[in-house]
C-alpha cells in the first residue's frame, strides 16, 4: 500500500484525510511543518499533504526543503490551503508543489488529486522505465 504523509496542524482536517485516505493508503500524520519534514526525511512516502500553514515551519516552506534534498525531490507533493486564491496557487507551485488543493475540498477531490499525484510520479519514476 502506498504510504502518504498528511500535515496539517488542524487535528480534524487530519482526521478527516484519514478517513478518506486509509482505505487505499498508509497514512503518517504529522501536526506541523518541523514534524513533517523530520517524518518524510525518516520514512521517505511517496506523496506528502501539506498544509500551507503551520506552525514552525509552514507547508512550503517544507515543500522547499524537500525540492532541495536528493533522498526527497521525487516526493509527490499536494499543497492545501483554506487560501484558494490563483496567488495562492502560484506561489505553491513556486515552492515546488505538484498539485494545489483548496480547503473545503470534498472527498472525492481529495482522492482524485492522490491518485492524480500518485500516477504521474510513478510514471516519472526511474523505476518505471
Amino acid at each position: 500500500m502506498t504510504c502518504v504523509l498528511v500535515a496539517d496542524d488542524a487535528p480534524n482536517v487530519r482526521q478527516l484525510l484519514c478517513v478518506i485516505l486509509a482505505p487505499q493508503y498508509t497514512v503518517i500524520e504529522a501536526r506541523d511543518g518541523t514534524e513533517a519534514l523530520a517524518l518524510l526525511l525518516e520514512h521517505q512516502p511517496p506523496l506528502a499533504i501539506l498544509d500551507v500553514s503551520m506552525p514552525g515551519q509552514s507547508g512550503l516552506d517544507v515543500c522547499r526543503a524537500l525540492r532541495s534534498d536528493p533522498r526527497t525531490q521525487a516526493t509527490g507533493v499536494l499543497v492545501i490551503t483554506a487560501n484558494g486564491t490563483p496567488d495562492d496557487q502560484a506561489k505553491a507551485l513556486a515552492a515546488g508543489a505538484d498539485a494545489f488543493l483548496a480547503k473545503p475540498f470534498s472527498p472525492a477531490a481529495m482522492l482524485r488529486a492522490v491518485e492524480s499525484l500518485k500516477t504521474a510520479r510513478v510514471a516519472a519514476s526511474p523505476e518505471s522505465h
